[in-house]
């Protein structure tokens, strides 16, 4: 595998066509490279760590299983009872790492910069939930698994978090982000085109 410079796209080596897929096409994926991510893990029944979070992001992390929340441009995801991903813009991470961690040093927490070690993938159409569908074991119907909701799973015999951002009703289909390390996103992706040909056609 070539080496992936520090803020270099991960998919860098497989020389992805910048050109996006069209509106209107069945399934469309993009990958958002240098978004900000940030590891939060901290006691949310500890009224001084949710008042340190809520000073710098406007909100507590979200307390409830599976949920997320968006404040301020940016994107807190639920990942289990003490921890939480807050995604942000790409060059936001830095200043927000640091006022974080500042107004969390007198707390028992821990921060941890993802930015560099995941990427993100988006895939979106009308096709996107049957396309994820095929390689996770996740029950994705929308009755189970709606806009808002996130989780962690496997995606290709790849770790990921899973996290769905517009919903079926929503002009062009659902759209889920994938959260997924660096060293699977090559694996992941050449994984999402091949699966993706059923409805994309010959030409996709």
């Amino acid at each position: 595998m070539a080496d992936i410079m520090p803020g270099q796209s991960a998919l860098t080596p497989l020389g992805l066509d910048a050109k996006p897929a069209p509106e209107d096409a069945p399934v469309r994926m993009v990958e958002y490279a240098h978004s900000g991510k940030i590891l939060l893990r901290g006691d949310p029944g500890n009224d001084n760590f949710t008042t340190a979070v809520r000073g710098v992001l406007g909100m507590a992390p979200p307390p409830v299983p599976l949920s997320s929340a968006i404040v301020k441009g940016w994107v807190l995801l639920w990942l289990g009872p003490d921890e939480w991903l807050i995604a942000c813009p790409a060059g936001e991470e830095k200043a927000l790492f640091a006022e974080l961690g500042a107004a969390l040093e007198p707390v028992h927490a821990a921060l941890v910069d993802l930015t560099d070690a995941q990427t993100i993938i988006r895939i979106s159409g009308p096709r996107a939930r049957n396309l994820i569908a095929k390689g996770c074991t996740l029950d994705l119907h929308p009755r189970s698994f709606g806009a808002g909701q996130v989780t962690r799973s496997t995606l290709a015999h790849a770790q990921i978090t899973l996290f769905q951002t517009a919903s079926d009703d929503e002009a062009g289909g659902p759209a889920f982000d994938l959260y997924v390390g660096r060293s699977f996103a090559q694996h992941l992706w050449l994984w999402l085109e091949d699966a993706a040909r059923e409805y994309l056609g010959p030409s996709g």
